[in-house]
């Protein structure tokens, strides 16, 4: 009777430590869950101050361009500028107090200080001319409040960056931690199971009649041991898949290894995952794993019984309650799953799970297995809700909220890599720079709503003629460049001038009446012969554009002819 007794007291203790083990994975989640709620609220941080100091640039440089021509029409990006940095003071305000690297009125007293300086320089243009601005722009102040600015924003973006470090760390941790409690369970269990044989072993000596009981009884350890394995597998995965995910770089590159991980996580079956568009009103088929019985390219939110319950939804056999999107007859044979995902109170998509009916608990999608797929639907809401806010975060930094072009930021980056590319390669590198003509007018007789309608139309017609790998970025104001890589002088003469003919073409109407014709002037230069260098490419574009407007405007003039010193 004492080694009954052991025996007993060991299956029991396995049992605890099973038990045990179980809670792991969902207590890992959840810390998960808060790490990336921080990880979001850090980049929300950065997001703001950096479109801050985004928009300084974009006031400066509209302040610089009036004060070398002289035309209010390129104050539009400072007036521009200076309304969003007002508009957005409170938010600043909001996410910033407390922060460990930047005093929140420091800060925003150095963008008033820098705003305040831009204003007397342009004033100082309109009453006293071009010398008296020049005079007062070449005392540094205004570098000086630019480079009070750029230190605050440094110093978010290093505490931040060292914040969201030590947020990876710990999440790292965690995962660590669950392993290894994983591990040490199953080692614990093993040798409990061990001991148990043994008095097993010696207790068939002595009771051979409970032969068929102590079988019964080694089965379901063997078979507890092996759900604890495939848990541990489970759980091992799982962490793989949140480091993977949180390290992509891209929504796309996010949901290619969601397919990789799913089908290793629930092996054996196959099915879809659908992000909700934009406008909520339609989900689309973002990837899959295996082969559906019944693949969608899209599915509407009415048509899925988990969308409108909010959580999961089963379906087996023929009296079932099918979803409008399954196919019943097809399906007759299945287990069907629906996973809303939801994230941060919001369902951002749905996971549809296809597996062979089941018949046993080994079956993919047994009770236990449904829970794992409902885990995995939590932690996919998590990561695919990041990477779309990244997603959102990275277009809205780069891409100008008008015209839907790469704005001057993203255009600086570029060049620069394009042009240690050419310097690489030895090919050329052309770059043209468009101004439509008569824009002030527009705004004056129409409004400036009805310039912003001439400017998206322009860009659009520019952007969908140009090459695949050519570049359209908005300068300023109603100024746009065009890189086009591995372009000679010539060959970008001959496309400029059809995008010129295009433009000319176009018919844009505004409140029910057409503005009239919209002509543009180009100015076109080449690398390495009319620059060897960012500012002075743009600068032989910007002066043949230039030359264009004296000559008439609604024309194509190529830079003037190649320096030697610059061929050299």
């Amino acid at each position: 009777m004492k080694i009954e007794r052991r025996i007993k007291l060991m299956i029991a203790v396995a049992i605890l430590v099973m038990a045990a083990t179980a809670i792991v994975p969902f207590k890992t989640a959840e810390k998960a869950g808060q790490l990336h709620a921080a990880l979001l609220e850090s980049e929300t941080r950065i997001a703001v101050i950096a479109e801050a100091f985004s928009l300084m640039k974009d006031a400066e440089s509209g302040q610089r361009g009036f004060i070398i021509t002289g035309q209010e029409s390129f104050l539009e990006p400072y007036y521009k500028a200076v309304a969003r940095l007002e508009d957005q003071e409170a938010l600043r305000r909001a996410s910033l107090p407390g922060h460990a690297a930047v005093d929140v009125d420091r800060f925003e007293g150095a963008i008033q200080r820098k705003l305040d300086d831009l204003a007397r320089s342009i004033e100082l243009r309109r009453s006293q001319g071009n010398e008296a601005a020049r005079a007062s722009v070449s005392t540094g102040r205004g570098k000086q409040y630019m480079d009070d600015i750029r230190v605050e924003v440094a110093a978010v973006t290093a505490v931040e960056q060292s914040l969201r470090d030590k947020l990876r760390q710990e999440s790292a941790h965690y995962a660590e931690l669950a392993a290894v409690t994983t591990l040490a369970a199953t080692v614990i269990d093993l040798f409990l199971v061990a001991v148990a044989l043994h008095f097993l072993f010696r207790l068939l000596k002595r009771h051979r009649s409970t032969a068929i009981e102590l079988q019964s009884l080694s089965n379901e350890l063997r078979g507890g041991m092996a759900e604890l394995g495939r848990r541990n597998v489970e759980l091992s995965l799982l962490a793989q898949m949140v480091r993977t995910l949180d390290s992509s770089m891209s929504l796309a590159e996010t949901l290619q290894s969601v397919s990789v991980f799913t089908a290793r996580i629930l092996p054996g079956t196959s099915g879809e995952l659908f992000l909700y568009r934009n406008s909520r009103n339609l989900l689309e088929k973002a990837s899959q794993w295996g082969e559906p019985s019944d693949p969608k390219d899209a599915i509407e939110p009415h048509e899925c019984w988990g969308l409108r319950l909010g959580r999961v939804h089963q379906v087996q056999g023929r009296d079932a309650l099918y979803c409008p999107h399954h196919d019943r007859r097809a399906s007759q044979d299945k287990f069907l799953l629906c996973l809303p995902l939801s994230a941060q109170g919001e369902i951002i998509g749905l996971i549809t799970v296809e597996a062979p009916a089941l018949q046993d608990a080994d079956a993919p999608l047994a009770p236990g297995r449904t829970e794992l797929a409902t885990a995995l639907a939590e932690q996919l809401a998590l990561v695919l809700s990041n990477a779309k806010l990244k997603e959102v975060l990275k277009q809205q930094s780069i891409v100008d909220p008008l015209t839907n072009l790469f704005n001057r930021r993203y255009m600086d980056e570029t060049l620069s890599r394009e042009m240690s590319r050419a310097r690489r390669k030895s090919c050329p590198l052309s770059l043209v720079m468009i101004d439509i003509d008569h824009f002030k007018s527009v705004n004056d007789r129409y409004g400036h709503e009805a310039g912003d309608a001439v400017l998206r139309a322009v860009a659009g017609h520019i952007k969908s003629s140009v090459r695949e790998g050519d570049l359209v970025c908005r300068f300023g104001g109603e100024e746009m460049v065009i890189l086009m890589p591995e372009c000679d002088l010539q060959d970008a003469g001959v496309r400029a001038e059809k995008l010129r003919a295009g433009v000319r073409a176009l018919s844009v109407d505004f409140g029910g009446q057409t503005i009239g014709s919209v002509t543009a002037s180009f100015g076109v230069a080449c690398f390495p012969f009319h620059g060897t260098d960012e500012a002075s490419l743009i600068a032989a574009a910007d002066k043949a554009m230039y030359q264009a407007k004296a000559a008439g405007r609604d024309r194509v003039l190529l830079a003037d002819a190649p320096q030697a010193a610059a061929v050299a």
